[in-house]
């Protein structure tokens, strides 16, 4: 309503109230200058919302990722990396086997992977592994300790537990059993046993004990610790090392879930700096960039930068995000399918079944697909997040019954992470329990930056 037509309101307010009482008078007066203001007022409040958003300071930075795009090279890390592979596998003596120089070359060429996602590293570390262990009888604890590693490094976490029994069993100092004990049983969702590893570590100078604590942190939904925990761990780190700049993103990734986006952004940019080849802490960027500031050009730059200097298909996903809050159907669809035809590969294991759950329930509808690979996560470990994945592929391939049986006997009353927070609130949605699916979708939106943007949308309908 327009200012001048309330003012004429006044003024027939006047005109034709003159016999009532002076309240009643006061009382539509009142009412009536209060319209005028709020109508007046308007027109600065929607300047001043707008002029706002028109001042956003961008996190991330145009100018910053340009000049990283252009200026890239590879970091020292990789470069020292590589060296240490060369160094250690001359000094391979093929007619006499050993163990010290072999395990050198298995540790570096498990470095490098770390840094350029090429899984073939990890496969030639562990058949150096096997050669080892063929040599020494399988009597070599370290053998097995660092097959634990490349086993958990390929999300084959009931065969990391088969090899850390095996270490074990053959002898390894304490701190060790205790971290990779942690480890395992994490993955695991044995979570009684984690606790009981960790609590073994307990030191106030220990990075091993304060990094895994803050996973614990993270797991009861209590991010603050988590970040402040995995601050403590890159504290005690050596400056400039792998170590803190593995703490370093973490402790990002759990600013992301307080909320904290530019305190995030901050530690990835110092991780790059620290070492260019963290293509963890470049995609992290790009996320920020993409959900936050919503500078979608630099979003791309970025993951096109992860795409081009690393072997695993992550960018992929990213990439299949990115056309998903664009809205390019077509963009969406050809990277998940990108993705989806590398991370099967038997190369890989098991280390992208969330993804693939997500991309076939979803853009690739394939919901048979997701649940065969859904109940095959479920024989590798079972937690509540994959028996979450399990019911809600269930839920999508019109096995509801099944579904809500895997919900009430594996995870109601867990510990959730949004992605899961959000498949949940859908089941219970389609049980028709709309306050138990509220309070799901509640919790996801609390967690809204693990989703794909696609649910986000979806997220804001359903609340």
């Amino acid at each position: 309503m327009q200012s001048w037509l309330l003012i004429g309101r006044l003024k027939e307010y006047f005109l034709h109230n003159l016999n009532n009482s002076v309240e009643s008078l006061l009382v539509r007066t009142s009412y009536v200058l209060k319209e005028v203001m709020k109508h007046l007022f308007l027109p600065f409040i929607l300047i001043a919302f707008f002029s706002a958003c028109k001042n956003h300071t961008p996190i991330v930075g145009k100018m910053y990722v340009d000049s990283l795009v252009q200026h890239f090279s590879d970091s020292k890390a990789l470069a020292a990396a590589r060296g240490e592979i060369d160094f250690w596998q001359n000094r391979i003596d093929l007619h006499h086997p050993g163990i010290s120089n072999e395990i050198k070359y298995a540790g570096s060429l498990i470095g490098r992977f770390h840094l350029t996602g090429d899984i073939h590293d990890v496969q030639q570390a562990e058949k150096e592994l096997k050669s080892i262990d063929s040599v020494y009888a399988g009597k070599e604890a370290v053998v097995y300790r660092m097959f634990t590693e490349t086993a958990l490094l390929q999300h084959q976490f009931q065969t990391a537990n088969m090899q850390l029994q095996k270490a074990k069993q053959l002898g390894i100092e304490n701190y060790v059993s205790n971290s990779v004990s942690f480890d395992v049983s994490f993955e695991l969702g044995d979570y009684n046993n984690a606790v009981f590893n960790v609590n073994k570590m307990m030191s106030p100078v220990d990075y091993g004990y304060h990094f895994r604590k803050a996973k614990l942190f993270h797991l009861y939904g209590k991010p603050d610790s988590a970040a402040a925990y995995m601050m403590k761990a890159a504290a005690l780190a050596p400056e400039n090392s792998a170590l803190k700049g593995i703490a370093l993103a973490n402790a990002g990734d759990f600013y992301i879930h307080t909320g904290k986006p530019k305190e995030a952004a901050e530690l990835f940019k110092n991780c790059i700096r620290m070492n260019a080849n963290d293509v963890h802490s470049i995609m992290a960027l790009g996320s920020i960039a993409m959900k936050t500031d919503h500078d979608y050009a630099s979003a791309e730059k970025l993951f096109n930068l992860a795409k081009q200097h690393y072997q695993l298909p992550d960018p992929l996903f990213k990439l299949y995000q990115l056309a998903q809050v664009q809205k390019n159907k077509a963009d969406e669809k050809k990277f998940a399918s990108q993705f989806a035809s590398v991370a099967v590969q038997p190369m890989y294991g098991k280390m992208y079944t969330k993804y693939l759950i997500e991309l076939y329930t979803g853009v690739l509808n394939q919901p048979a697909l997701a649940e065969q690979i859904a109940a095959n996560e479920l024989n590798n470990r079972s937690t509540p997040q994959t028996a979450a994945w399990y019911a809600y592929a269930l839920y999508n391939n019109n096995k509801i019954a099944e579904a809500e049986k895997i919900y009430k006997t594996q995870v109601a009353g867990k510990p959730l992470e949004g992605l899961e927070l959000f498949y949940m609130g859908k089941l219970m949605k389609a049980l028709n329990k709309s306050r138990t699916a509220h309070a799901f979708f509640k919790a996801a939106d609390e967690n809204r930056f693990d989703l794909s943007p696609g649910m986000a949308v979806e997220l804001d309908e359903l609340l």
